[in-house]
């Protein structure tokens, strides 16, 4: 997530926010503010975003700088704050939805954060990002079909954004279109290594395993009794847990290396169904 937030400072830095509102009061104050960003001294970001926020109270990039310096040091609330001024004095502003999204995924509340990044893409129907965060969303809610739209966008914005391959390849396999998956896999190969491989990996698992048991736990389908509770015990219930909360791509990822790791054991016999 904190890489996230260092690829955002960069845009904001340059991007329509610091067009439309006033800039830093002088080069040696952006100067000064980029170096303890690189330093990783996100305090003295904060201290000085700070700052820049009394003499202009009415910057909203001031303001989303300072959200962002709050995010790396995990004070999420002063971040939210933070990001809602920001809002307030530019709502129409995509960085700074998007920013909101962030900051509410780290406080666990994916239905929030799901309405900011659509927010985003309203005003910049090309954010390959906040379309593949929206994606990434409803996988987690299970919501396939919304999921490959928003993926679909993505890739119309940016037809090489890994991570939006990534998420056509996870619906693509839960969907049981594995020529697709497969496509996505060859795509992702020079990209996204790791990625690629898991789905491999599943692709091989799957193959392996009964046609029933895959069904059931790729698509979502109803399944047997005693197949939903023996997933249950092996995962601690994690569907639940990635519905009510979680940090995005990473409860995405958990759950496919857990339903790997299921598949195998029950192919071995290791676990009884």
């Amino acid at each position: 997530m904190k890489l996230l937030y260092l690829f955002w400072v960069g845009i904001l830095i340059l991007g329509p926010v610091a067009q439309t509102q006033a800039q830093p009061p002088d080069a040696s104050f952006r100067e000064q503010l980029a170096k303890y960003k690189d330093d990783g001294q996100w305090n003295l970001v904060i201290i000085h975003s700070q700052e820049w926020t009394r003499r202009e109270p009415q910057n909203a990039l001031a303001w989303n700088e300072l959200s962002l310096a709050y995010s790396h040091l995990n004070q999420n609330g002063q971040a939210l704050d933070a990001a809602k001024r920001a809002l307030q004095l530019a709502n129409k502003e995509p960085v700074l939805w998007s920013n909101l999204g962030y900051v509410h995924l780290t406080l666990n509340e994916p239905n929030a954060a799901l309405k900011a990044f659509e927010e985003a893409v309203r005003w910049d129907p090309k954010d390959a990002r906040s379309y593949t965060e929206i994606g990434i969303l409803h996988l987690r809610f299970e919501r396939d079909r919304e999921a490959q739209y928003a993926f679909d966008k993505a890739l119309e914005a940016n037809a090489e954004y890994s991570r939006a391959l990534c998420g056509e390849g996870v619906v693509a396999l839960r969907q049981k279109r594995v020529n697709d998956a497969k496509a996505y896999v060859r795509r992702l190969k020079p990209v996204d290594r790791e990625c690629a491989d898991s789905l491999e990996k599943q692709m091989a698992l799957r193959t392996s395993t009964s046609d029933h048991l895959s069904h059931d736990f790729a698509n979502g389908d109803p399944a047997s009794p005693r197949a939903i509770a023996a997933w249950k015990r092996f995962s601690n219930n994690i569907d639940a847990r990635c519905e009510s909360g979680g940090a995005g791509w990473d409860c995405v990822n958990e759950r496919m290396r857990l339903k790997s790791q299921f598949y195998e054991l029950v192919a071995s016999g290791k676990i009884k169904l």
